[in-house]
């Protein structure tokens, strides 16, 4: 396979550059441009993983041993744990900060609308991974 078609983790799901924020090795962003960067940094791990288990999971249910799909349910029970735990923080945290900064109580809801959107199909995904894991411990 020629080395531009290989599907690395920065697809399907497309990355977020930081120099939306105006960061760049020439001129590192500060204040909330800064803040805004390292987001973007986040939010493209969180997208690394969910490319990772995509582009993976056949390969793994194909040809794995029982011990790579203990191994990568396990990933995958992580991903989702970090996915979970950082929807908490910026809806516990961040957005009421950020709503209160702007003065614009409200601001940050449609993002926390956007998470409510995951948490079916994340909490059926993890019920599904559980039985894996379940089932390679036995």
């Amino acid at each position: 396979m020629s080395a531009t078609k290989k599907p690395w983790v920065n697809g399907p799901f497309a990355l977020i550059s930081s120099s939306k924020s105006g960061d760049s090795l020439e001129k590192p962003a500060s204040g909330v441009r800064k803040c805004a960067a390292e987001m973007s940094a986040v939010h493209s791990l969180l997208i690394r993983g969910i490319n990772a288990i995509h582009l993976q999971a056949v390969n793994v249910a194909q040809r794995g041993t029982k011990k790579d799909k203990l191994d990568f349910s396990n990933f995958c029970w992580v991903w989702s744990e970090e996915l979970q735990e950082h929807h908490n923080i910026e809806e516990t945290m961040i957005f009421p900060e950020i709503n209160e900064l702007a003065g614009v109580p409200g601001l940050m809801d449609a993002n926390v609308e956007e998470h409510k959107m995951f948490h079916d199909g994340l909490s059926n995904f993890r019920n599904y991974i559980d039985k894996i894991r379940e089932e390679g411990r036995n």
